[in-house]
Parts: structure tokens; sequence; C-alpha cells
């Protein structure tokens, strides 16, 4: 079973979540290489004015606009953004007749689809990424529709 993480934007704060399952037992940390004396921030602030989310190590920023159009930004763990020539993926949004799923393109550096225009200030979006090499990426983002950037 996969986990996911959820982000929301309220009250000008963003918070991402990884929920574990009732009964189930939580991850292992992971190691990484950090010499002892180093001091470690995570870092979850928007670089392209959107929300950011983390599915297992990677971040992900996703920021949508009045007229649909989302935007995916990939990056590591460090926030080193992460190629994503060669990724598919969707997003999904809740339509009157039904959830719609589309397909994210590869444009430059982000993946994008246009998504039915959000009714409201606040849209649910469920972005799946899998990167090219094979590394599959899930999250649920409580998006607020952003004013068209020409980013």
């Amino acid at each position: 079973m996969a986990l996911v993480a959820v982000a929301t934007l309220g009250a000008g704060a963003i918070t991402a979540a990884s929920p574990v399952l009732a009964g189930e037992p939580a991850a292992a940390p992971t190691a990484s290489p950090v010499p002892a004396d180093a001091e470690v921030v995570h870092d979850h602030a928007p670089r392209h004015g959107g929300a950011v989310a983390m599915s297992g190590t990677r971040h992900l920023e996703a920021m949508l606009q009045p007229d649909g159009l989302l935007r995916v930004h990939v990056s590591d763990l460090h926030r080193k953004p992460l190629p994503v020539d060669g990724a598919k993926g969707s997003a999904t949004v809740p339509a009157a007749s039904g959830p719609v799923t589309v397909p994210l393109g590869v444009r430059g550096e982000t993946l994008e689809a246009v998504v039915p225009a959000p009714p409201g200030s606040l849209a649910e979006v469920r972005v799946e990424v899998t990167l090219r090499d094979g590394e599959h990426l899930l999250v649920d983002f409580t998006l607020p529709v952003a004013p068209a950037s020409h980013h």
C-alpha cells in the first residue's frame, strides 16, 4: 500500500503529511551521508509560487491557475530540481460528472496539464508522476488557485 502525501494551504501556511494507516508499521528512516557537524534544515519553501509536498524523498511543487493550467516541479530531498524528460504522469480533479484525469506533459523543466477550471479559490488535485527511472510519486494537493503567471 502506498503512502500519500497531502499538502494543504490554510491560514497562510503550507503543511505536508504522510499518513501511516492504523495497524501498519511506520517506515524506517533512511540514512543520508550528512556530516555529524552539519546543520540540516528541511526546506519546504515554494520556489515557483505553489504548494510543496513530499512523496518519499522527492518534493513536488504544484501551482494551479484560474484557467486550469497546472504546473508541477519535481525536486530531490535537498530541493535540487530533477529532470522531468521521460517522465509520465497525470492530474486528477473532481468535476460535477465525476473525477477527470488528464495527462501531464513535459514542458521545459516542468510537467503541465490543463484541468477543468476550478470553480472556487481552492482545488483538490491528485498528481501522479513516474520518473524516467521508474520511481512513482503520488501527492494529493489542496491548491490555492493562483493568478496567471508567465513562469
